[in-house]
């Protein structure tokens, strides 16, 4: 598999085949039409939430792709240095604050 140049619409396509489920079946569960369906096999990207339903209906986790594509494509990380505060040695990302939703 090319994890370099990611084309879902073809991943999913090949799937379906693999699978050998029918048209009216992936429209029901996907809510869309034939000509959506035909559509999404050209697209080189899709909405998280579809492919989601993709994944759910063929049983496979095509957000695994992208994580794949990123363990052999992203740049590496830099090292985090250790710093020292009031005499104790403290990580540099220590004092970065996450937005959570809902945790004002």
């Amino acid at each position: 598999m090319n994890y370099k140049n990611i084309h879902i619409g073809k991943l999913i396509e090949n799937a379906v085949s693999e699978n050998h489920i029918e048209l009216p079946r992936i429209c029901n569960f996907l809510h869309c039409t034939e000509k959506e369906i035909e559509e999404m096999y050209g697209c080189s990207s899709l909405d998280t939430e579809i492919l989601l339903r993709w994944s759910k209906l063929l049983e496979y986790d095509f957000f695994r792709i992208y994580s794949q594509h990123l363990i052999l494509y992203a740049p590496a990380l830099p090292k985090i240095k250790n710093t020292l505060h009031d005499g104790k040695k403290q990580n540099c990302l220590s004092s970065v604050k996450i937005f959570i939703p809902g945790n004002l």
